[in-house]
């Protein structure tokens, strides 16, 4: 049982990163997409 609840609480933290990753990734392309709609 211990052994489980290890293995799904490694995988919600891999998660929760690519998540966080995606989440940045995502604001960088708003703010690049709001800059070329300003410049333009």
């Amino acid at each position: 049982m211990n052994g489980q609840s290890l293995d799904v609480s490694e995988i919600e933290n891999s998660m929760d990163v690519t998540v966080q990753k995606d989440v940045q990734l995502t604001a960088v392309g708003i703010n690049i997409a709001h800059r070329s709609m300003s410049s333009v």
